[in-house]
């Protein structure tokens, strides 16, 4: 049964109506689901990633012919380091399109999750800055993941990030790590829940995550969400409206063993 439209009558052979129908409305075009959407914007980002990188290259190469032919001008010296500077940042960037396209390169080798979250905990501290409260709540004991671990561990910076950028008037992130099974495998799970205000019911995309736009937070989980994937796992964000939102990142378990998921 159609929803909304307007209704015609048909006629017979006499002119008199027989029955009334309803013409649909256009609902307009079809939203393709949130994976497709994923897809097309890793697609984008490997081909901007792609020419970009050539660009920085040709200018990286001739900032370092300058600084050779500039001998003592320091003038010119000091302009062309900012010109070297300014390029490889650029090449960060290329580095975070390479995550969110999906094709930079990962050394995956077997990772404790909760080792890596240790590792990192400081640096996470100084990225959320004193008026946010960081809490870990980790797993007593986790099976190993197929990760590397230098990226999983950048992936955690860019949760940081986006909580950060969330809650510029201070706020809570705790971060928890738990084993869940399943029927025909186990995961290992890590989430961050933060209490930013700002959180949406409308999306749960990590690019278009429904919540009021901030500097790069969303590209930082978009990066994430690029680096999960690759790593053969998944991203995802549910807002909490009201209440914050929670990111949570699962990996595949080598072998859950008799390890009893926490509750």
């Amino acid at each position: 049964m159609f929803k909304g439209g307007t209704a015609r009558p048909i006629t017979g052979t006499e002119g008199e109506p027989r029955r009334a129908v309803q013409t649909p409305k256009p609902t307009g075009p079809a939203v393709p689901p949130t994976s497709e959407r994923m897809d097309a914007i890793a697609s984008l980002a490997g081909v901007v990633s792609h020419d970009f990188n050539n660009l920085l290259t040709i200018i990286l190469g001739h900032a370092d012919m300058l600084l050779e032919a500039c001998g003592n001008d320091e003038a010119v010296r000091n302009s062309v380091l900012e010109i070297k500077n300014a390029a490889e940042s650029g090449a960060r960037v290329t580095n975070d399109l390479l995550a969110i396209s999906q094709r930079q390169s990962l050394t995956a080798a077997p990772i404790d999750v909760n080792t890596v979250v240790r590792h990192a905990s400081e640096t996470l501290c100084q990225i959320l800055g004193e008026h946010i409260d960081v809490r870990f709540d980790l797993a007593l004991e986790l099976p190993l993941v197929e990760a590397d671990a230098t990226q999983y561990e950048r992936v955690l910076r860019s949760i940081a990030v986006h909580a950060r950028e969330m809650m510029p008037q201070g706020g809570r992130l705790t971060i928890t790590t738990r084993l869940e099974r399943h029927a025909n495998h186990a995961d290992v799970v890590l989430r961050a829940t933060d209490t930013a205000a700002h959180a949406s019911p409308r999306s749960a995309e990590p690019a278009f995550t429904g919540r009021k736009p901030s500097r790069g937070a969303g590209l930082a989980l978009t990066t994430a969400h690029g680096i999960i994937r690759q790593s053969g796992g998944t991203l995802t964000v549910e807002p909490l409206p009201g209440r914050g939102a929670v990111v949570t990142v699962a990996l595949r378990a080598r072998d859950a063993g008799g390890l009893t998921p926490r509750t």
